[in-house]
């Protein structure tokens, strides 16, 4: 588990995803994967099964400079 918090916590995020990208293609050719973070209201909430963000859904949102994503099982509203 990695927490991130900051001013730019993307910034982080995109080198720790740039150093395990390159560990997964160096190590197992054609392997496809998403990263998933957990929403934040669900693990305050304690919940057992988080709804997970997908990495691709949270660069997509920052992409568009959108302000939140929701959580699609208890309709939090997380900022990115």
């Amino acid at each position: 588990v990695i927490k991130i918090q900051g001013v730019r916590p993307d910034n982080v995020l995109f080198l720790i995803h740039e150093v395990f990208e390159g560990l997964v293609n160096e190590s197992f050719f054609g392997v496809t994967y998403d990263i998933a973070f957990p929403c934040p209201d669900c693990l305050d909430a304690r919940i057992n099964e988080p709804w997970q963000f997908s990495s691709s859904l949270i660069n997509r949102a920052i992409e568009l400079k959108a302000p939140s994503i929701q959580c699609h099982r208890f309709f939090h509203v997380a900022s990115v």
